[in-house]
């Protein structure tokens, strides 16, 4: 409608068949004071050339994404001066307020034992593997970096990004999705890091 006009663009593959289904994402930002309604919403097609192409549309579904920042999740949990600093262990439990926010804990709680990732050995045809599961945010604005890595000290040699190998994550839950990484287990000792 007037009111409610929205303006997007965006690339979709050329379907030259007519039994051919294909399903394409159109995504673009209504702004956050945007409503819709329920008011018609209409989405035009046009060539590269600049001329208009008749489209077939069955189902279109509107899907709200939040996004969250830092500063916002500290916000929320009524910290303030120095306690909002990343590297503040306000309980304390061990995570700072990076890992609380990454991880999906608490700042004021001390829930290290829920938040802090798990870890287990586990045989896997005949290879011994050391295995590390934890919680990713995926809403955060910015876009948290995780990055894994592994050692077998930890008296100040570098930790090896290529040795931990990506085994699967959950769908996306609430912001959050779970993910399994693992090392072989080579030698007496083995560590693997998450770096935020």
């Amino acid at each position: 409608t007037p009111d409610n006009t929205v303006v997007a663009s965006a690339t979709f593959d050329a379907v030259t068949t007519t039994d051919t289904v294909v399903e394409r994402t159109l995504s673009f930002n209504t702004g956050t004071n945007a409503s819709f309604n329920g008011e018609l919403i209409r989405i035009r097609f046009t060539d590269p050339d600049g001329t208009f192409n008749q489209a077939g549309i069955d189902n279109i579904q509107l899907v709200q994404e939040v996004f969250l920042t830092y500063e916002a999740w500290a916000e929320g949990y009524s910290l303030t001066g120095a306690d909002t600093n990343m590297t503040a262990d306000v309980e304390p439990d061990g995570l700072d307020n990076l890992m609380e926010y990454a991880l999906g804990g608490n700042p004021t709680n001390d829930d290290h034992a829920a938040v802090a990732p798990a870890i287990f050995m586990a045989d896997d045809v005949g290879t011994d593997w050391f295995y590390q599961v934890n919680e990713e945010r995926t809403d955060d604005l910015a876009g948290l970096t995780f990055t894994y890595g592994s050692a077998t000290d930890l008296t100040g040699g570098s930790w090896d990004t290529n040795d931990v190998f990506f085994v699967g994550e959950s769908a996306v839950s609430g912001g959050f999705k779970t993910v399994t990484n693992r090392t072989e287990i080579t030698g007496t000792e083995k560590f693997i890091r998450l770096n935020v």
